[in-house]
C-alpha cells in the first residue's frame, strides 16, 4: 500500500517533524483528526452504513490491521459520528500508524528509555522522497482537481483542521481554492460537531 493510498498514513507523515520525527499537532486533538481518516478510510472501503447525516454502523468486510482501532470501536448498531471519534481517539492510534511506516520503510524510530521501560519514541523520516511525493500530490491535486471530492480533498480536510497545509505549500496556500473543494465535505461537517461539542481553542478549519 502506497501512503497516497492511505488517508492515516498520509495524515501522520504530514505531522511529522522530518528530522525529529516530533509531531507537530497537539496531541489530542491529532487523535481526534487521526480517528476521523480512519473512519472515513472505512467509508472509502465501503465499509460503512451511513442511517443518517451523523450516525453510522461497520459492514461486514476484510479486517484491516491498520484501521482495526477504528473497526473495533464500530458496532452494527448505529451510533453518531462524534461519539465515534472520542471513542476511537482514545486508542493509541498514532503507534498503530507510525509502525506500519516503518515497517514500509518510510520512518524510523527511535525511543527514550528510563529504567528498562520506553518513555517516549520519536519517528523521525526513513525516505524524504515518500514525504515529498505526498506533499506533490496534495499540491498538484489542490491546482488541478476537477469532479467529485475524494480520498485527497479529504485528507486536505484533515491537515487544515490540523494547521499543517503550511507544511505541503508554504506560505501560499491557496485558501480559497480549498474551500471551493472541501467547504461540504461531510467530514469537515463532522469535526465541526466535534468542535461545537468539546470547543478547544486550536481547532482550525472548521467554518
Amino acid at each position: 500500500m502506497s501512503v497516497l493510498d492511505s488517508l492515516p498514513m498520509a495524515l501522520v507523515l504530514a505531522d511529522l517533524e522530518d528530522e525529529t520525527g516530533r509531531p507537530l499537532t497537539e496531541p489530542g486533538l491529532f487523535d481526534v483528526l487521526l480517528a476521523a481518516a480512519m473512519l472515513a478510510e472505512l467509508d472509502l472501503a465501503g465499509r460503512l452504513k451511513h442511517h443518517d447525516d451523523a450516525r453510522i454502523s461497520i459492514r461486514g468486510g476484510r479486517p484491516d490491521s491498520l484501521l482495526e482501532p477504528a473497526e473495533h470501536c464500530l458496532s452494527s448498531r448505529p451510533t453518531p459520528v462524534v461519539d465515534l471519534l472520542d471513542r476511537i481517539a482514545a486508542e493509541d492510534l498514532r503507534h498503530t500508524v507510525c509502525s506500519h511506516l516503518v515497517g514500509m520503510g518510510a520512518l524510523t524510530v527511535k525511543t527514550q528509555r528510563r529504567w528498562f521501560r520506553t518513555v517516549s519514541s520519536r519517528w523521525p523520516t526513513a525516505d524524504p522522497a515518500i514525504e515529498e511525493a505526498l506533499r506533490a500530490h496534495v499540491r498538484d491535486h489542490v491546482a488541478g482537481a476537477s469532479g467529485p471530492p475524494g480520498r485527497t480533498d479529504t485528507l486536505v480536510v484533515l491537515l487544515d483542521v490540523a494547521g499543517l497545509l503550511g507544511t505541503i505549500f508554504g506560505e501560499d496556500v491557496p485558501t480559497e481554492r480549498i474551500d471551493e473543494r472541501t467547504s461540504d465535505l461531510p467530514w469537515r461537517r463532522h469535526l465541526r460537531d466535534w468542535s461545537e461539542r468539546h470547543r478547544p481553542t486550536d481547532l482550525h478549519g472548521v467554518h
